[in-house]
């Protein structure tokens, strides 16, 4: 997934809005939390 996009609060939120389901295959959940905390540190 590109998620270099995503560089602020509010496009995480229009991203989130504007997804469908997001299914992470192939990721224990520490994976998945790692993600979305690099994701969220960024902005």
């Amino acid at each position: 997934m590109n998620d270099e996009q995503l560089q602020t609060l509010e496009q995480v939120k229009s991203f989130i809005k504007g997804s469908q389901e997001v299914k992470f295959r192939g990721l224990n959940a520490r994976e998945k939390y790692n993600w979305i905390e690099e994701v969220l540190k960024r902005i």
